[in-house]
C-alpha cells in the first residue's frame, strides 16, 4: 500500500508540473474586414503593414514557452486603445494572460512612439508656417498663431516662430497665450472670444481622436498608469489616428466625436509670468482694441 501511495503522489506532482498551453485567439484568423475596423480601428492591410514594420522588435524566440505572434501582440494593443477596457478584459477576449497583455501593450506602444516623428510633426519652413498662420487667422482673426493646444496636451520648450494658443489650464508665456481671466475691457473680451474660437479646432480634433480610441476618453475608463506611460499611449494613438486619416478610415457607427468626456481645465496655479503678460497685453491693446 505504501508503495502504491508513493507512486500515485509522484504521478500527481508530474501532472501539476505540466504546462497548460492555450490556443491563442487571434482575430485576424476569423473576423471579417468590417468587424476588424469596428473593433480594432485599422484595416487588415494596415495591421499587416504594422506587423512587417515591427517584426524584428516584437518577435521573441524562446525555448521555455510559445511567444505571442507579432500579429496578436498588435491586435491586443489595438483593442486596448480602441475600447479602453481593463487589461484583464482584453486578456480574456484574446485568451492570453494579463501579463502577456500588458507586455504587448507596452511593447507595441513603444514601437509606435519610435516612429512618431514620421507621422506627427510641426511645420518648420517659412512657407508652411505662413500657411498655418493664415489658416488659423481665417478662423477668428487671431494673428500669428501656429498651433492651438488643449488641456490634455503637454508642452515642453519654447516656440520661436508665432504663438501657441492654450486654455487657462496652461501657464501664460510669451509664446503661449491663454485667456484673460479678469477681463475688464471690450478688447479683452474680443481677445478671449478669438482665442476660444481658434482653439475649438483642436478640441474638435481631440473629440474625433477620442471617439476612435476610447482609452483616451473618460467614458472608456481612466488610464491608470504613470504620466510617462500615459504620454506614450497618447502619442501611439495619435500615430495610428493619422494613419487612419491618410487611409480615410471612417469612425465606427455610434461614435460621437462631440460627446468626448472632455475634462474642464483647471486654472493654472502660478504667479503671472511678466513677459507673457506683457506680450498678451500688447496684443490686446494693439490688435483687439477696435
Amino acid at each position: 500500500m505504501a508503495a502504491a501511495y508513493v507512486f500515485i503522489q509522484r504521478g500527481r506532482r508530474r501532472i501539476r508540473r505540466e504546462r497548460v498551453l492555450r490556443d491563442y485567439n487571434n482575430p485576424l484568423d476569423y473576423l471579417d474586414d468590417e468587424s476588424i475596423v469596428s473593433k480594432y480601428r485599422l484595416t487588415r492591410p494596415m495591421i499587416h503593414n504594422l506587423c512587417a514594420m515591427f517584426e524584428n522588435d516584437l518577435h521573441r524566440p524562446t525555448m521555455r514557452s510559445r511567444s505571442l505572434p507579432v500579429s496578436l501582440q498588435i491586435m491586443v494593443a489595438l483593442r486596448f486603445y480602441a475600447s479602453g477596457s481593463f487589461q484583464e478584459v482584453v486578456a480574456d477576449n484574446h485568451n492570453i494572460s494579463r501579463q502577456s497583455t500588458g507586455n504587448a501593450i507596452e511593447d507595441v506602444t513603444n514601437c509606435l512612439t519610435e516612429i512618431s516623428k514620421h507621422h506627427i510633426n510641426m511645420p518648420v519652413d517659412v512657407v508652411e508656417l505662413n500657411k498655418k498662420k493664415k489658416d488659423f487667422y481665417e478662423i477668428a482673426h487671431f494673428p500669428n498663431t501656429v498651433e492651438a493646444i488643449d488641456f490634455e496636451m503637454s508642452v515642453n520648450g519654447t516656440i520661436t516662430e508665432g504663438w501657441l494658443l492654450g486654455d487657462s489650464g496652461y501657464p501664460l508665456r510669451p509664446w503661449l497665450l491663454t485667456p484673460v481671466l479678469n477681463r475688464k475691457s471690450q478688447a479683452g473680451e474680443r481677445y478671449n472670444t478669438a482665442n476660444i474660437r481658434t482653439r475649438n479646432v483642436i478640441e474638435r480634433a481631440f473629440g474625433v481622436l477620442k471617439a476612435r480610441f476610447r482609452c483616451l476618453d473618460s467614458s472608456g475608463g481612466t488610464l491608470l498608469y504613470n504620466p510617462g506611460k500615459v504620454c506614450k499611449i497618447f502619442v501611439a494613438t495619435a500615430v495610428l489616428h493619422n494613419m487612419c486619416i491618410i487611409e480615410r478610415i471612417p469612425l465606427s457607427e455610434g461614435r460621437d466625436p462631440h460627446d468626448n468626456g472632455h475634462i474642464r481645465a483647471q486654472h493654472y496655479a502660478e504667479n503671472l509670468n511678466d513677459d507673457g503678460a506683457n506680450v498678451r497685453l500688447k496684443l490686446v491693446n494693439e490688435f483687439f482694441r477696435n
